[in-house]
C-alpha cells in the first residue's frame, strides 16, 4: 500500500494540531503510544520537526493503513479517502522462468548508530 503526496495547496491542517509555518514542529503528536512513541527523536520541548513527522507518518500507514487514512481525514484531506491509498497489483508470474517478480520498497527505521545501514547493505551483499 502506498500513500500518495498531497501538494501544499491540499493541506488544511488544524492550527491546533500542527503548526508548521510558526514553528515547523508538530505540536500535539497522534503518536504517543508504543511502537510510535520511541521511534523518533523529538526536540527539547517535545515537538516533532516536518521530516520526523513524515517519517512518523510514513511508519504509521505501514503498520496501520486505516488509521494512517482516519488521521488523513481528521488534518483536512480534500479529496476522496480512496483517492489517498493506491493498492499495488498482485504478483506477475513469468511463465517462462517459474519465478514471481515484484517491487517493494523497504523503510528502515531507527535512532542513529542503531545499525540500519549494514542491515541494509547485507541484504544486497555488501559486507
Amino acid at each position: 500500500m502506498q500513500i500518495r503526496e498531497i501538494p501544499p495547496e491540499e493541506y488544511k491542517m488544524p492550527l491546533v494540531w500542527i503548526d508548521l509555518e510558526m514553528t515547523g514542529e508538530g505540536k500535539i503528536i497522534p503518536w504517543s503510544e508504543a511502537p510510535y512513541k520511541d521511534a523518533a527523536e523529538r526536540t527539547a520541548s517535545g515537538n516533532l520537526p516536518l521530516n520526523v513527522f513524515l517519517s512518523e507518518w510514513a511508519l504509521m500507514t505501514l503498520l496501520n493503513p486505516n488509521r494512517s487514512l482516519a488521521n488523513l481525514i481528521y488534518v483536512g484531506y480534500n479529496g476522496s479517502p480512496a483517492s489517498a491509498i493506491h493498492v499495488t497489483r498482485r504478483r506477475s508470474v513469468d511463465r517462462k522462468r517459474q519465478k514471481r517478480e515484484r517491487n517493494v520498497s523497504c523503510f528502515i527505521f531507527g535512532p542513529k548508530n542503531a545499525g540500519k545501514s549494514p542491515l541494509l547493505n547485507s541484504f544486497i551483499g555488501r559486507l
